[in-house]
């Protein structure tokens, strides 16, 4: 059994130490390894906001190691954004780290409040298959519709600030809304997918689908303001497959999404 674990300590280490090298030696000064490098932290703040929200740890230990892990990830990025990056680019992605992680949390809190969280395979009782995949779908349309309407705004200012390059920062601010709205909906079917219990190849591959389609829209936004489709389809790609890959990391030694229909009155008491 801990062997199952090998692979994902493993992965999580190298990326840390990935982070502090490329935030103290290694100097990132082209697009095609920014880009890249940009999806590879992205992925993290994936993995810190599912311990944030789905642990099965204490609440306390949950939100302590969920916020350190984003806050140690955001901090290299900041550092090699304004060290390579020019401007304000450390600000840019890095907040975008930020805005995106603080997302995840409504839904993810959200479903833990109605009962969901991960367990060790052999303790999920709770819940049906059939649940579990009207309960998953549900909540991703419904997110979708909130954060579609933001990128609507995104949309409806995108011509202007084509004009504006980044006068005042209007372009800083139509970067950062993308990557933070956009990025946030790119993995949110892979978080729950990774853990069903079962049909997991289908939410798998409805996942990449989903991913494909939000890419396409950010790609189609970015080509009407400013910034260059293929930096943002870059960062999709990595943070997809690195993202998918923990997941399903943290899967191998058996955690699976179920409801506890015996959950605690609140969902800060474990």
């Amino acid at each position: 059994m801990a062997l199952r674990w090998v692979p994902l300590t493993a992965t999580m280490a190298l990326m840390w130490l990935a982070d502090a090298l490329v935030a103290t030696v290694i100097r990132v000064n082209d697009d095609v390894v920014a880009a890249p490098m940009i999806g590879a932290f992205y992925a993290q703040i994936v993995v810190a906001a599912v311990a944030t929200a789905w642990a099965p740890w204490n609440a306390a230990a949950r939100v302590l190691i969920g916020t350190a892990l984003m806050a140690y990830s955001t901090a290299c990025l900041f550092v090699v954004g304004q060290r390579d990056g020019g401007g304000d680019a450390g600000f840019v992605f890095g907040g975008a780290m930020i805005g995106q992680w603080i997302i995840y949390q409504i839904p993810l809190w959200i479903a833990r409040v109605q009962g969901w969280r991960l367990s060790m395979e052999h303790q999920v009782v709770g819940g049906t298959d059939r649940s579990e995949s009207q309960f998953g779908i549900r909540h991703i349309l419904i997110w979708t519709a909130i954060v579609g309407v933001f990128l609507a705004v995104v949309r409806a200012v995108s011509p202007a600030l084509s004009e504006v390059e980044s006068v005042g920062g209007r372009q800083e601010i139509f970067l950062f809304t993308l990557m933070t709205l956009g990025n946030s909906l790119l993995v949110l079917p892979l978080m729950w997918g990774a853990f069903v219990r079962r049909n997991m190849p289908q939410w798998l591959a409805g996942g990449i689908l989903w991913a494909g389609l939000v890419t396409v829209v950010q790609v189609w936004l970015v080509s009407r303001g400013p910034g260059q489709p293929h930096f943002i389809v870059l960062i999709n790609i990595v943070q997809v497959v690195a993202a998918g890959l923990v997941l399903l990391m943290l899967r191998l030694p058996g955690y699976r999404i179920g409801h506890h229909s015996q959950s605690p009155a609140s969902p800060f008491d474990e």
